[in-house]
């Protein structure tokens, strides 16, 4: 639970911490715009190296640094498995699987490189906000730049209830082991469908208790907030100036490198 939800990481004190989750927020949208826009490598490998450094710097452990970050590799290689037999011209590899004919390309192939870095620069990103940032805070930051309030009070129930759901399918999958049903890949396949069907109704009678005990409390279509203070001048120019140095390096780069 600690690996997918660390907010106790984003408890400690730090001299990333301290800083306005609306300065941190504002500034990871600003690299991930950036990184996706990125025609080079380069610059998506600069923010996933510096991410990456800043993670270590504050003693998160390496195991839930490479989890995170990992998270989305089989997708990166099904990107690139698709872009280098899609796109380009130029014959790298070509195999021939019964009747089929395919061919892997040199373009297609660099295509698919460049997007995998940019998920892995994106991902890097998004996975040091978040254990910098407490959850709480950037829901209030959403609500500060502008984000509809029922979004923000779905996004606070689905982050509390996960906890619930994901403690229901722990402890269901024990169960299951305890017996037996993992063993063999068909049996393993049908306890997965059943926990994961089982799970999904579970979910749904828990979303119908938690309006019950929300109306009781006298919920009547929004969830209150507490007020949120402006913004101080000092963070603007931290705000101004890190969008300045990001925006720089990413015109360096792309300048220079071909």
């Amino acid at each position: 639970m600690v690996d997918f939800f660390p907010d106790t990481f984003s408890a400690r004190d730090n001299c990333l911490s301290s800083i306005d989750a609306r300065v941190k927020l504002l500034l990871a949208m600003v690299l991930l715009v950036l990184v996706v826009a990125s025609k080079q490598p380069v610059f998506p490998l600069a923010v996933l190296s510096t991410s990456l450094c800043a993670l270590f710097a504050l003693r998160v452990p390496w195991r839930v640094v490479l989890l995170r970050v990992a998270a989305p590799f089989s997708m990166v290689l099904v990107l690139i498995a698709l872009q280098s037999v899609l796109r380009g011209s130029t014959p790298l590899w070509i195999f021939h699987f019964a009747s089929w004919k395919i061919v892997l390309t040199k373009e297609g192939l660099q295509i698919g490189l460049l997007s995998g870095i940019r998920v892995f620069g994106s991902m890097s990103v998004v996975v040091l906000l978040g254990m910098i940032t407490p959850t709480h805070h950037i829901f209030r930051a959403m609500l500060w730049m502008g984000t509809p309030q029922g979004w923000v009070e779905i996004a606070v129930l689905m982050y509390r209830y996960m906890f619930t759901v994901f403690d229901f399918a722990m402890d269901m999958t024990a169960a299951q082991r305890m017996r037996l049903g993992y063993e063999g890949v068909l049996r393993g396949m049908g306890s997965m469908q059943t926990m994961i069907g089982t799970v999904i109704l579970r979910s749904m009678d828990q979303a119908f208790k938690t309006h019950e005990a929300m109306a009781l409390r006298g919920y009547r279509g929004a969830i209150p907030f507490a007020p949120i203070p402006p913004i101080s001048p000092r963070q603007i120019g931290v705000i101004l100036c890190g969008v300045l140095f990001a925006l720089g390096c990413w015109f360096a780069f792309e300048r220079t490198c071909f």
